[in-house]
């Protein structure tokens, strides 16, 4: 909310109350789609993620836990044991996974974007937030 707060006083020129913008962003956001939040890591993306899926209503799932999950192995032995080729694969199917089930905001690893497969799913199905951090 402050990220957005600050991009319509940059952009607009206008200032806009946390109150307002915690009313109106659910109702903006939670058009029946998903949300999906991708940025660098340490962006902020998790701590965003569940504030915004609180707001609207809607599930919180992030991408790398969910992964991790599902394998049974932290990122960082799939990677080590494994490679990146294997835990971009693992995580493109993660991915698609989200994708084709119900609403939810997510969170994305900060990788996602290097796989086009991923980009293509997200982009199609769910909205697409990019998180900045200074």
């Amino acid at each position: 909310l402050h990220q957005g707060r600050l991009a319509l006083r940059h952009f607009l020129d206008e200032d806009v109350s946390l109150d307002i913008l915690r009313t109106a962003l659910p109702e903006k956001l939670s058009s029946r789609r998903s949300i999906s939040l991708i940025g660098m890591m340490g962006s902020g993306k998790s701590t965003v993620g569940v504030e915004l899926a609180a707001l609207c209503s809607l599930p919180f799932v992030d991408a790398d836990i969910e992964l991790e999950k599902r394998t049974a192995e932290s990122i960082a032995a799939i990677f080590a044991q494994r490679g990146e080729g294997v835990f971009r694969r693992l995580e493109q199917e993660v991915i698609a996974s989200l994708c084709s089930g119900d609403e939810l905001i997510i969170a994305c690893g900060g990788g996602v974007g290097v796989n086009f497969e991923n980009g293509k799913c997200l982009g199609v199905k769910i909205k697409i937030v990019l998180l900045l951090a200074e």
